[in-house]
């Protein structure tokens, strides 16, 4: 488990490394959360979502189409950092190593998510076409069975993330739960007292906990979480915002109660601007500030580290952190109008 900044949380109890361990059986009565979303025509949007509570247990009786193996990996550490500064155990002795890699983590999430949203605006083909161009996203060993069925999942996954966005701001459709646990096995979910019940299927989302159910198949809404499993039920209230292009975050002030969340995040997700597929000119031959879909798709699926010296994506480092040079930060936010710049504490 990765260190956490706790510094605007009051009266609040962290279990320890072993406990969490999913070989113990200490930790056989704690309790998750799982969105699962199903198609449904009567329902907002065409989808139905039902958030299931429980230990892994109940959650594997509930749902065994999503394998035993997923639901054991519960609690999500998060953002993936490795290939930008990596963690290791030694460098919880290091005081300036610490501070970086909290620093680091939170710009390289206000990434994702606006790459996020810039994903969700793509058309089908567009993202088709660039799993095709680009062959980190896909295993060169791989079928092509294989691969279709990757661009059909990815397709189908960034629609499901586009209308929970659209239809954000309010509770699931429905709810399944084990019998009550007690206050220490709830530290890894959302109760419906908190404000953050209210928009519980982004935090499930946002932290690799959602599932899309399409007939027989389980598919992962988004594979590479952007914040750990104890973040979203215990740090985050995120409400989407659809007038605006730019993501905040406030601290909740709570005033005789000591209870998560801790922070608000507002998610930027405007309309959509009308979007040609190659920039125009004017007289003098420059390009006007229009967002195209190259530009979409250039920030989109720029990769965090890029090397190159030509390359034509925006990353977030030219290399990854080392402890003689540091590391020189590129790109957080879009480098284009237009384009949603989010946020993440």
């Amino acid at each position: 488990m990765m260190p956490f900044d706790l510094d605007s949380t009051n009266n609040q109890k962290l279990s320890g490394y072993e406990v969490l361990s999913p070989n113990l059986s200490q930790g056989e009565n704690f309790q998750y959360q799982i969105l699962l979303v199903e198609e449904d025509d009567n329902s907002h949007l065409g989808i139905k979502t039902t958030v299931y509570t429980g230990t892994k247990k109940y959650l594997k009786e509930k749902l065994p189409g999503i394998g035993s193996e997923k639901i054991d990996n519960f609690p999500h550490e998060g953002l993936d950092m490795k290939a930008v500064m990596k963690f290791k155990k030694k460098s919880l002795d290091d005081k300036m190593f610490i501070n970086q890699y909290h620093a680091l983590r939170r710009l390289l999430a206000a990434r994702k998510l606006s790459q996020l949203i810039a994903e969700t605006w793509l058309r089908d083909d567009q993202i088709e076409a660039t799993i095709d161009e680009k062959t980190s996203l896909v295993d060169p060993t791989i079928s092509s069975n294989q691969e279709t069925e990757i661009k059909e999942e990815k397709v189908l996954a960034l629609k499901i993330i586009r209308k929970l966005f659209l239809s954000a701001n309010r509770p699931p459709d429905r709810t399944k739960s084990e019998s009550s646990a007690t206050k220490s096995d709830c530290q890894m979910i959302i109760k419906k007292n908190q404000e953050s019940w209210r928009n519980i299927c982004l935090n499930l989302l946002l932290c690799g906990q959602a599932y899309y159910k399409k007939g027989d198949r389980y598919i992962e809404v988004l594979k590479n979480p952007i914040i750990s499993t104890y973040e979203a039920s215990c740090f985050f209230s995120f409400q989407v915002v659809w007038n605006s292009f730019v993501g905040t975050v406030e601290e909740i002030k709570q005033v005789g109660k000591n209870q998560p969340p801790f922070y608000r995040v507002f998610i930027p997700y405007p309309q959509r601007p009308n979007v040609t597929e190659k920039a125009d000119c004017d007289e003098d031959g420059l390009f006007q500030p229009i967002l195209t879909a190259d530009t979409i798709k250039n920030w989109a699926y720029s990769q965090d580290i890029v090397r190159k010296p030509n390359s034509t994506e925006f990353p977030f480092a030219k290399k990854k952190w080392n402890s003689e040079d540091g590391i020189h930060i590129e790109y957080v936010s879009p480098p284009y109008p237009y384009l949603p710049m989010s946020c993440l504490c």
